[in-house]
């Protein structure tokens, strides 16, 4: 096995599960039964909230393991998308003993990071004595050995680990860092006044041109001051303040421009939305330069929904407004054009910039033609989410309108349409395409390739 040729997946379902029955096997087969096989049909992994990561040594699936953002079971007080969850982390035999379980789990916890999601969360048999020296080498720190009652085993000693994600990556501030702050508040928001022509005498109250003093003010009033670290250097910034026992606000998040697109915002970001539910909150609110499209759009990407613009007379733009909120939510995807509410369809089609202008007539018509997915709330079964696939059932097939209400966007509903679709055998053996803007991530895990035209993806037919 050569390292160099590691790489991992994410949604593969059936592989993973072949594997973890496969482990499951070896240890019922030496005496250390864990998971009973019964168990482990693919169809008792419905949670939406599971992700499936599959690690490979070139073409060869290797080991695998679940990802949860949620557990009622073993975690029922730590609320959806706040915590990472290890479950059914296997090896196939021929490679046990080279450390791939390692990698797993430091694979899980940049997953997490990447989210800004903070801890990572295993339990395990504390009888096990292997197993949990592995899991302390690993970063784990035992948090509880508790007692719990199963309905097959009856009651089970449990060993509950937790792991910090973010390690010193994201720091909260102190009076301390004031200087180091302001200068990365003001180079990275100096891109921005360059743009729209900012100057302090313009706009001297913009962010690119923050003081020290008003720093200082921001600490002196309560504000939560949080850096994000690359190795030993502070490369971004945000910072929260509590305007009511709900309701916060983002200030200032702020990278360097030479550490933009890595990702840095959106893990601090996210940190902030942990942070606030930590707290007991439940919304974030900002304020922007509405004339700033791809800022907005980069808020409206990750949950955020316009709230209004205001004018002032002493700044030469206008004031935007967006706030996202924490919706604990369960969804479920139903099929067919009869289960789809084609109002709702309509509704969610004419807010993109593909369909904006489409007669709800021509959108009734094509879900016609169509095999329809729709992704609904299990408390109200409003539906949030909507794809169609059209399709010769021999050859080819075509993924269009694929949309997510836009207060529900960055919380896995997209993934569980595509999870729902390609579960379908039918599609593997077809080939595929589909047109898109900006979200050639989330297809490029269910087999999609970039072509020569940046909107066009291509899936081709597996062997």
């Amino acid at each position: 096995m050569n390292r160099e040729n590691i790489r991992f997946t994410q949604g593969d379902r059936d592989e993973a599960v072949d594997i973890i029955r496969e482990a499951a096997r070896w240890l019922s087969d030496t005496g250390k039964p864990m998971w009973p096989e019964d168990e482990l049909a693919v169809e008792h992994f419905p949670n939406p909230l599971d992700e499936f990561i599959v690690m490979w040594d070139g073409d060869q699936s290797i080991a695998a393991m679940t990802l949860s953002f949620e557990d009622r079971f073993f975690w029922p007080d730590i609320p959806p998308n706040t915590s990472g969850f290890i479950h059914k982390l296997s090896i196939r035999r021929k490679y046990a003993g080279k450390g791939l379980a390692a990698l797993l789990v430091e694979y899980a916890k940049q997953i997490c990071a990447a989210k800004g999601i903070r801890y990572l969360r295993l339990d395990c048999d504390p009888h096990r004595e292997g197993l949990m020296s592995f899991y302390h080498a690993c970063g784990f720190s035992l948090i509880e050995i508790k007692v719990m009652h199963t309905q097959r085993l009856g009651k089970i000693d449990v060993a509950m680990f937790e792991m910090d994600c973010f390690g010193d990556r994201i720091l909260e501030l102190s009076e301390k860092s004031i200087d180091e702050s302001v200068d990365v508040i003001r180079r990275s928001f100096a891109t921005i006044a360059q743009e729209f022509d900012l100057t302090e005498q313009n706009c001297p109250n913009h962010t690119s041109f923050i003081t020290v003093e008003k720093l200082r003010n921001h600490i002196d009033w309560g504000w939560l001051l949080y850096g994000l670290y690359d190795d030993d250097r502070l490369v971004g910034y945000a910072s929260l303040s509590k305007e009511s026992d709900s309701v916060y606000e983002l200030h200032n998040l702020a990278v360097l421009p030479e550490y933009r697109h890595k990702g840095y915002g959106k893990q601090l970001l996210d940190f902030c939305k942990a942070k606030v539910i930590e707290l007991g909150g439940s919304k974030i609110t900002i304020g922007i330069i509405e004339e700033n499209a791809v800022l907005k759009s980069w808020y409206a990407a990750n949950g955020f929904v316009h709230t209004g613009t205001k004018r002032f007379d002493h700044l030469p733009f206008t004031a935007g407004y967006m706030e996202w909120e924490e919706l604990y939510m369960e969804i479920y995807i139903n099929k067919g054009m009869e289960n789809m509410q084609i109002p709702v369809v309509c509704n969610l089609l004419h807010a993109t910039y593909w369909a904006n202008d489409r007669p709800d007539e021509i959108i009734e018509k094509s879900m016609r033609k169509s095999d329809c997915f729709g992704a609904f709330l299990k408390e109200n079964d409003l539906q949030i989410g909507f794809a169609r696939v059209v399709t010769d059932d021999a050859t080819f097939f075509w993924l269009a309108d694929v949309v997510v209400d836009e207060r529900y966007r960055g919380r896995g509903v997209g993934k569980k349409l595509m999870e729902t679709i390609f579960a379908d055998k039918k599609h593997h053996s077809m080939a595929g395409i589909l047109g898109t803007k900006d979200a050639h991530g989330l297809y490029e895990k269910y087999g999609f390739v970039k072509t020569g035209d940046d909107r066009i993806m291509r899936k081709p037919k597996e062997a």
